[in-house]
């Protein structure tokens, strides 16, 4: 769970300023291959980047798969997802899970793990 937002630069008793609601840099284009997943950290949390293939957008996630907390940036990307090397867990450019291999053709075991 996230900390509250700090205080705003420069103090005072003013609105606390929320350090997770802005855009900051985390690498340069150039140092990017973005065919891949691209580790990186920003205000202590570790990320991951990588560009969906269906839209070319830039894609950032918690670098985090949510089942053993193992990397996402330690596993591969295809197409507009990425996966997980511990499990394939797969997940789409909002992070939300799309595929568990091992629970293939168990619609309702699939349902209850990627929703």
């Amino acid at each position: 769970m996230r900390e509250p937002p700090a205080p705003a630069p420069g103090g005072g008793a003013e609105t606390p300023f929320d350090w997770h609601a802005h855009w900051y840099p985390v690498a340069l284009e150039r140092e990017v291959d973005l065919s891949r997943p691209f580790p990186c950290e920003l205000l202590g949390i570790r990320l991951v980047l990588w560009r969906d293939a269906a839209t070319g957008a830039l894609v950032c996630l918690e670098d985090a798969c949510p089942h053993r907390l193992a990397p996402l940036s330690e596993g591969r990307v295809e197409g507009d997802h990425i996966y997980c090397a511990y499990h394939g867990w797969r997940f789409d450019a909002r992070g939300a899970c799309v595929e568990v291999p091992s629970l293939r053709g168990n619609d309702t075991a699939m349902s209850a793990v990627c929703e």
